[in-house]
């Protein structure tokens, strides 16, 4: 079993491209390179999408390295649900996975552990593992210092096993969002960054069910770390409660099984 992260090489890929970019940029200045103002501006705006690139890729690793999937592992994978627990979703995807014999991971908010400690504990009880999904999830936290973003994930795990007595080792920050600030807020928290193989944008509501349902069915292969929500985004019902029982029955088709993470990542 070996876990597998994004890009190794890829911060000296993002160096690298950043300072071939700004030595176009310099030498335009110097009139060494023809084209003026359009050149540099056109320089400019592909210096700004490696950036976003960056912020938002789970494989390029040009600012962290998050855990996308598991490699030698033949019959698993492993599920996951975040932003809850949710006192209307959260219930009826726990029942779907009970009655199907799957095992989840579910990246849970503190604040909402908070108001519903009863369903968090019922998470644990049915065999299910909590990962870290911050406080309150905050967009921006990839824009907060190192030290911030580790306390606030520290007590995000402490609030988590007060009341569940299971203390998160995983942790998936908002909307996967990466900054180098992130990972190190995680490493210094004592957290394993996670990201994912396949996202559903279950959440989404310009995304029907059916094209969620095909993305999460090209996704299932053995050590895939797939991503759905148990909480409604941008107010509007997650598709994961429609999706969930024929994505069960394609898994047990093809011989795989979910399990926590943290389980698959034992071999």
């Amino acid at each position: 079993m070996t876990t597998v992260t994004a890009f190794r090489g890829g911060r000296a890929l993002f160096v690298l491209l950043w300072l071939v970019g700004l030595g176009v940029i310099a030498s335009v200045a110097a009139g060494l390179i023809p084209g003026g103002l359009i050149v540099a501006a056109g320089v400019a705006l592909a210096l700004c999408i490696t950036i976003a690139i960056g912020v938002m890729s789970q494989r390029c690793g040009f600012f962290a390295r998050p855990l996308i999937r598991v490699a030698g592992v033949s019959d698993r994978l492993a599920l996951t649900f975040d932003d809850g627990p949710d006192p209307e979703f959260t219930p009826r995807l726990l029942e779907l996975l009970r009655q199907t014999g799957q095992r989840a991971t579910f990246f849970v908010i503190g604040s909402r552990v908070a108001q519903h400690p009863e369903l968090a504990r019922r998470i644990v009880l049915e065999g299910h593992e909590l990962g870290n999904h911050t406080l309150d999830h905050r967009w921006h936290m990839a824009l907060w210092s190192a030290r911030r973003i580790a306390w606030e994930l520290r007590r995000t795990s402490d609030l988590i096993e007060t009341h569940t007595g299971q203390r998160p080792v995983l942790v998936r920050p908002p909307a996967a969002i990466l900054s180098p600030r992130i990972e190190a807020g995680c490493r210094a928290a004592g957290l394993r960054l996670v990201g994912f193989s396949t996202r559903s944008l279950d959440g989404s509501p310009a995304i029907p069910a059916r094209q969620v349902r095909a993305r999460l069915l090209r996704g299932l292969t053995p050590g895939a770390i797939l991503v759905l929500h148990d909480a409604a985004v941008a107010g509007k019902p997650p598709h994961s409660i429609e999706v969930l029982p024929r994505l069960c029955e394609e898994m047990a088709a093809r011989g795989l099984r979910s399990v926590p993470l943290s389980e698959l990542l034992k071999g």
